[in-house]
């Protein structure tokens, strides 16, 4: 399991952004399990304005105390600490779950989402929804869903890969 996390998932994640943008984000374990728990039991609160505000430094920090812990630890080789920190990291996401509304957690305070979403601005790719859907207010709205390959050229014009809205 450790081989699969350290060695084969982490360099593929980190590669991958650059051609997959946000995909993992689509497909995180995390959020399908923080979302799972907030249909059926969420206080569904709004998210305070501080914490969209401010949620960067917090994932930031988070990132930071993340990579510290790595090291700290010897991560890569004990499979009690790589357990912990994702204990940890579920442990928040079904924690943001529990109290507010609409993937709090994986929008304003996953470290990985941050890290991904800043990196995610240079990707070739970006993902897009695609389809109507009911707004907060009961509007129908409109939105894109698939897969748009940015050219390379035009890359540095893009800034939207950063804010995950799956």
């Amino acid at each position: 399991a450790l081989v699969l996390v350290w060695a084969l998932w982490w360099p593929l994640l980190v590669l991958g952004i650059f051609f997959t943008s946000r995909f993992f984000c689509g497909i995180c374990p995390m959020s399908a399990i923080a979302a799972f728990v907030q249909r059926r039991w969420s206080l569904r609160r709004k998210v305070p304005g501080p914490v969209k505000q401010y949620g960067l430094y917090g994932a930031a920090a988070g990132f930071i105390v993340v990579i510290w812990a790595e090291q700290i630890t010897a991560m890569a080789s004990s499979p009690t600490a790589t357990a912990i920190l994702l204990l940890s990291i579920l442990a928040g996401a079904v924690g943001t779950g529990l109290v507010f509304d609409r993937a709090a957690w994986c929008r304003w305070l996953c470290p990985l989402g941050r890290m991904i979403g800043t990196y995610a601005t240079l990707s070739l790719a970006e993902l897009r929804t695609n389809g109507k859907f009911q707004g907060d207010k009961g509007h129908e709205m409109e939105a894109q869903r698939g897969f748009a390959l940015v050219p390379a050229l035009l890359a540095h014009r893009f800034d939207r890969a950063a804010v995950i809205g799956l």
